[in-house]
């Protein structure tokens, strides 16, 4: 256990951690999040019966402002082994773990992943993490446990609630696709590095149905600046008009920043079941 004497930070607390860690794995575990009883057991046993995996990845349950629990489907429908390149190119469509706790790390995998998302700078710490995982991909496999073994908070007061606004989420996710294009296409990665259009196209839909959520809430000056952004990353985008997928109750509840997915996909080709 170790406490600052003064608040530094949350970079400062895991660069501190991280120097005086000596343990086989490594959780971060955000301060609105909470882990199943079950976690930790689960993650290590499959992580020492697959050492080809540099992390373990589980399923999350939802917990609102008001703390109540919701469900969620999990991102594949199965708990799996996925070999690193094909989940690579899963990275290049979509995040899986809106939470970094949903994570359990084999703690000397990170030491070659030419990542450090503990400095505190502003693409370190909102994109630092998944540009991690993707580079883990690279030389190690990816476990997913579709078990909901970790309780995600959402509520308005958090740090990634106020990140549409400001465009950081979707600049930043522009700038991210770019960075893990030149990695597959650097290693090696074809799949992934194939995906660069499709995930281009996918993130411009993004911005227009952010745009349309922002205009339900009455809130037009972001809505056009989502609708300008949408057109700069893939000027075909003007061709679509978007609905907003939530209600403006759910919005202002910050249910916003929930995953919309209805069903669970099939794991990549290769994916071994646990």
């Amino acid at each position: 256990m170790i406490r600052q004497a003064i608040n530094r930070g949350p970079g400062f607390n895991l660069q501190t951690c991280w120097r005086l860690s000596r343990g086989k794995y490594a959780l971060i575990l955000c301060s609105d999040d909470a882990i199943e009883s079950t976690f930790v057991e689960r993650c290590v046993k499959e992580l020492e019966s697959h050492t080809t995996a540099g992390y373990a990845m589980v399923n999350r349950s939802i917990i609102d402002q008001d703390g109540n629990r919701r469900e969620e489907p999990p991102f594949y429908d199965r708990s799996c082994l996925i070999p690193g390149h094909e989940q690579a190119a899963v990275y290049m469509m979509a995040a899986l773990n809106p939470s970094v706790s949903q994570i359990l790390y084999r703690k000397r995998v990170l030491e070659g992943c030419n990542t450090d998302f503990r400095d505190g700078g502003m693409g370190a710490r909102w994109f630092g993490q998944r540009m991690q995982d993707f580079n883990i991909c690279r030389d190690y496999d990816m476990i997913y446990i579709n078990e909901p073994l970790l309780l995600h908070r959402v509520h308005m007061a958090s740090d990634s609630a106020n990140i549409t606004d400001n465009l950081i989420e979707l600049i930043g996710q522009y700038m991210l696709t770019h960075q893990f294009y030149e990695v597959a296409r650097d290693f090696g990665m074809i799949k992934a590095a194939e995906r660069l259009p499709a995930a281009l196209v996918k993130l411009a839909r993004n911005c227009r149905r952010y745009a349309a959520r922002s205009r339900r809430i009455g809130n037009e000056q972001t809505a056009t600046r989502l609708e300008h952004l949408a057109l700069a990353i893939d000027p075909t985008s003007a061709e679509e008009n978007i609905e907003a997928d939530a209600t403006g109750d759910e919005m202002t509840r910050g249910i916003i920043q929930v995953t919309n997915r209805k069903v669970s996909y099939e794991p990549p080709p290769g994916s071994i079941p646990l």
